[in-house]
């Protein structure tokens, strides 16, 4: 049987990793919040699947289910098949840039209904660069729950003030 450490989970430099992961996307909060405040709301934000998701939510365990597989489940899976198993192979192929690319492209049709998928391929192309460059899905893994946490907190703050 093959360690964690076979898909990418590694204990080196783990606090680094950790913090790169949080770094990106509260940088992506700031420029939401930003932005929201130059231009204000220029979306129909009823109509975006964090909303649709949120609305339907009625008592605390489903807030506490949504927030478990929305910002710790999902991420955890997510990046060990986009980083952690179909990277390798394509990376060996095409090089660390192509496979980026390819392995971008398909964590963005796999997120196509929860918004614009150019921002779900951003996201990966940082994933994948976090993941290139610590060589360890600790960093993807908080990235990609850190990312999801700020746009559930953007959509709720949307749904509440405007």
């Amino acid at each position: 049987m093959q360690s964690i450490s076979a898909v990418g989970i590694r204990k080196k430099d783990l606090i680094k990793n950790i913090a790169l992961g949080f770094a990106f996307p509260l940088i992506y909060l700031i420029v939401f919040f930003i932005l929201l405040l130059i231009r204000g709301p220029n979306i129909n934000i009823y109509e975006t699947e964090p909303i649709k998701q949120i609305k339907n939510l009625t008592n605390i365990l489903d807030y506490a289910l949504y927030f478990f597989f929305m910002v710790i489940f999902g991420p955890i899976v997510e990046e060990i098949i986009h980083r952690g198993l179909l990277y390798s192979p394509y990376r060996k192929k095409y090089g660390p840039k192509k496979a980026i690319i390819i392995t971008s492209l398909m964590f963005s049709m796999g997120h196509i209904r929860f918004g614009p998928i150019f921002f779900s391929f951003i996201d990966g192309i940082l994933m994948g660069i976090l993941y290139e460059r610590t060589e360890s899905l600790v960093s993807p893994m908080v990235f990609h729950g850190t990312r999801n946490l700020t746009s559930i907190l953007g959509s709720y703050y949307l749904l509440m003030y405007y």
